[in-house]
């Protein structure tokens, strides 16, 4: 091929389960990310599940309706908030067609944000009066979904703010699980927003289930993993069936999977031993004619990904008409124009408390530097300065000429 894109996502290779002993358990091993097209049997079941991320939070309720135990293994509690799913009725709709001005306020928006208009524009959390704040919080709480996110609008940076949403978030959930030690057990220690929160549906319901356990595995770490359960530092339970929901090498996992190397052997990601570096989230250096769709250093999993994407696959139809036009053959950012977006990427995500936190979007360094992967400004100011790069006839880039007496197209594959 003469051009090489990858468009294989940033959340789709599943992290590999390192426990002892998995392999040697005679029921089944589920990944909530490959789950079987065909029915999975589950009634009258002990299951085990490892994790409590988003999968987790939506496939419990569903395991624990029908198996006969669940045994829930989490390390670290996560904030899930209501889903709030509803049919739309034509009063949503009409709502929306009303609102068609609110298109630029949606470009505007910070990447990653969701746009709900029935509930005002945020100020910071100090400008509302304590009973001001819990009626907000109460609104965003039962319109649900990721609005939980923008209650305050700095609450993304300012520590005493993002205590306020989350001190709120684990009163709901010490309301909702009748059992008081299991509810500190899922109250998470850290602030709502730098870990990726989810949407859920009778999730802390569950745990008021008979056939529910949760184990705490930072207090009762798992031991090994048995032909016919899971073994932990004070327990052992027999089980059927074990569900890992354990994650995902983020960003760079189906890169690497897809083992492109160039000419000197290296892959994409073997210079990004400090962190990701890219052009605009779409090039990497030593990769020419190498385009990494909603790549790290773009909006990326903080963006509108379907915005994004169409956004990414016409710029690159533009950058390969231009190549045309000028009878290039190849393309490549240079390691100093790589170097200058990584650096900008990682100044606009600074001042956030997600770089403060362990979290797939941030990399931290050896020497315990930490930047955020996406790019956190706003979608239309990245769309701008992604034009910008094209505009200026790709600065930055380094071009390749077509073979003598050839066309572009006559060129050689570049991989």
């Amino acid at each position: 091929c003469r051009f090489l894109v990858m468009a294989t996502g940033n959340l789709t290779e599943p992290r590999d389960p390192n426990i002892p002993g998995i392999g040697k358990f005679k029921g089944r091993v589920l990944k909530t990310s490959r789950w079987p097209e065909e029915p999975v049997e589950l009634a009258g079941r002990r299951i085990g599940v490892i994790g409590t991320g988003s999968s987790c939070v939506q496939v419990i309720p569903v395991l624990a309706e029908q198996a006969a135990h669940v045994y829930v293994y989490q390390r670290t509690a996560h904030y899930a908030v209501p889903a709030q799913n509803r049919i739309l009725d034509y009063e949503v709709f009409d709502h929306v067609e009303d609102r068609r001005t609110l298109l630029g306020a949606i470009e505007n928006a910070q990447a990653g944000d969701t746009l709900t208009p029935a509930l005002g524009r945020s100020r910071p959390a100090a400008d509302y009066t304590r009973e001001g704040q819990l009626e907000r919080l109460e609104m965003f709480w039962q319109t649900g979904g990721q609005n939980l996110l923008m209650v305050f609008s700095d609450q993304a940076y300012n520590e005493a703010s993002a205590e306020v949403v989350s001190e709120f978030v684990r009163q709901k959930i010490r309301q909702i699980v009748k059992n008081p030690a299991v509810a500190e057990k899922l109250c998470p220690k850290y602030p709502l927003g730098p870990k990726r929160i989810a949407n859920e549906i009778g999730y802390y319901e569950s745990y008021n289930r008979d056939n529910v356990t949760l184990v705490d595995i930072k207090e009762d770490p798992i031991v090994e993993v048995t032909e016919n359960g899971i073994r932990t530092t004070r327990s052992f339970h027999e089980l059927d069936l074990i569900v890992l929901g354990l994650g995902f090498k983020a960003f760079t996992g189906a890169i690497d999977n897809a083992d492109i190397r160039n000419e000197r052997g290296e892959t994409p990601t073997s210079g990004w031993t400090r962190g990701p570096r890219t052009l605009i989230g779409l090039m990497t250096p030593g990769f020419p004619n190498l385009f990494l769709l909603t790549g790290p250093g773009s909006p990326s999993v903080a963006g509108n990904l379907y915005q994004l994407n169409e956004f990414h696959v016409e710029w690159i139809n533009d950058c390969m008409k231009y190549m045309a036009a000028h009878g290039y053959s190849t393309i490549e950012p240079t390691a100093a124009a790589a170097d200058r977006w990584s650096d900008h990427v990682a100044s606009l995500g600074a001042k956030s408390l997600r770089t403060k936190y362990a979290n797939y979007m941030v990399h931290v360094n050896p020497d315990g530097t930490r930047l955020t992967i996406p790019y956190r400004g706003s979608m239309n100011t990245y769309y701008k300065e992604a034009t910008e790069v094209a505009e200026s006839g790709y600065e930055g880039c380094i071009f390749g000429p077509a073979a003598a007496g050839g066309s572009v197209a006559d060129a050689p594959a570049t991989f």
